[in-house]
């Protein structure tokens, strides 16, 4: 044999393999395509027949429903944004009271007082209070300016200018030098 008709041969052999098989395929599928058609036939007609059992009224509950439902997401996500506003507006109230005060180390001291103060602050006519039971009510800013003269406080404040940390903080008075300055007066000013 030639290698010729060895290929005519294998395509001959192959060729009846493919129709017999395009055969049993044919068979096979006719049932599933014939039950598919009808099953198909049947879901149409149900789908657009509308049913007995189910009413506009039942509808209607069902969008009522839904709607409700998509009415309380609504409301807590309102909630969680209002939430997060009034923390926002209490950390920039604290933020400017302490900027106010010229404190030491801001940042750790607003963190102290977000937790020393955070749920008890209110705001009223864009004023902050600190309330602290029914009869304790202070503006923030007298809440901090205690705070900071506490013993606990006293860390943030800067220190004194004046002979160190025994000092009672009072100063001498600044001496203007074009003005003659006599002896009693030179003497009271170094005693006091």
């Amino acid at each position: 044999m030639t290698p010729e008709e060895i290929t005519a041969l294998v395509n001959s052999s192959i060729a009846e393999a493919i129709s017999g098989l395009k055969e049993d395929f044919t068979k096979a599928n006719q049932g599933l395509a014939s039950s598919l058609s009808k099953e198909i036939k049947k879901t149409l007609s149900t789908v657009n027949q509308p049913s007995e059992t189910e009413t506009p009224e039942v509808s209607d509950k069902l969008t009522l429903k839904t709607l409700q439902n998509q009415l309380v997401d609504l409301q807590a996500k309102l909630d969680q944004k209002d939430k997060e506003t009034i923390s926002v507006k209490k950390s920039q109230a604290i933020s400017q009271v302490i900027a106010e005060s010229k404190a030491l180390n801001p940042k750790s001291l607003q963190k102290l007082l977000n937790l020393e103060f955070g749920d008890y602050l209110k705001e009223e006519n864009g004023t902050w209070y600190v309330v602290k039971g029914d009869d304790s009510i202070s503006p923030l800013k007298d809440a901090l300016n205690s705070y900071l003269n506490s013993d606990e406080g006293k860390f943030y404040l800067p220190p004194s200018n004046v002979n160190g940390s025994g000092s009672t903080e009072t100063k001498p008075a600044p001496v203007n030098p074009t003005q003659k300055i006599d002896t009693a007066d030179a003497l009271f000013q170094a005693f006091s």
